[in-house]
């Protein structure tokens, strides 16, 4: 079961000026703690822009609930990211449905013909 994580939601309200910190969170060794601030940014959209550049190397994470998140953060604040598609395309191809069916919705959003691929025949 899946539970909402309020803090990252609250913080992705304050919106643009806690980019920063959740910024600053993205380098804790606490994986809950990264995990919060990724969707946090992901929560807060195009203005956490300033945030891309530290999001991208989660896309290669080893903590598939990192890299994940990461992934659909991303899409939700600049989703023309060049490393972006590649890691969706791997996260649609995942057993676990919502990560699949939220990969393959921003994807084809990003990328509709590329999208195509995956649609059920």
């Amino acid at each position: 079961m899946r539970t909402p994580p309020s803090s990252a939601i609250a913080l992705g309200r304050i919106g643009a000026p806690s980019v920063p910190a959740l910024t600053e969170l993205l380098q804790r060794t606490n994986g809950l703690v990264r995990l919060n601030a990724v969707i946090a940014l992901g929560y807060i959209g195009a203005e956490a822009a300033p945030a891309v550049a530290d999001l991208i190397p989660l896309l290669s994470n080893t903590e598939p609930d990192l890299r994940q998140a990461a992934a659909l953060s991303l899409g939700n604040i600049a989703p023309m990211t060049a490393e972006l598609k590649p890691v969706l395309i791997d996260l649609v191809r995942e057993d676990d449905i919502l990560t699949s069916s939220s990969a393959l919705a921003l994807l084809e959003k990003i990328d509709p013909e590329g999208a195509r691929e995956f649609e059920p025949k």
